[in-house]
């Protein structure tokens, strides 16, 4: 699946030790192995040659999934990134997400777009 993928994940642990998406020998790892209590830093990298990076803080929990969009043939049309975080404030559920195209084009929201 990685061919297709504009972006890829990497994930940086507090001691800097990383956890890629995807293996030297081309095995996919899955989101849900991240270690999200050791998380510093999660960063999509692009084939075109650019990283988008959020820094987390201990209060903070990583969003992070992809949208396929499929055209009227049923063919995966165009993929979009989402990157971000999930916190409570003052008692309140707070989102805020970065959404990425294809392009490298990024959105940044309060909430689901």
């Amino acid at each position: 699946m990685k061919s297709n993928l504009k972006y890829v994940w990497k994930a940086t642990y507090k001691d800097r030790t990383e956890f890629n998406q995807f293996n030297e020998d081309g095995t996919e790892n899955l989101f849900g192995d991240i270690e999200q209590d050791e998380l510093d830093e999660f960063s999509f990298n692009s084939s075109l040659g650019h990283t988008i990076k959020l820094k987390l803080k201990d209060d903070m929990r990583l969003i992070c999934f992809r949208r396929h969009s499929m055209n009227f043939m049923g063919q995966n049309d165009k993929i979009q990134y989402v990157l971000g975080y999930q916190k409570t404030l003052d008692g309140k559920n707070v989102k805020t997400m970065m959404f990425i195209d294809d392009e490298g084009n990024v959105l940044l929201s309060d909430g689901v777009q």
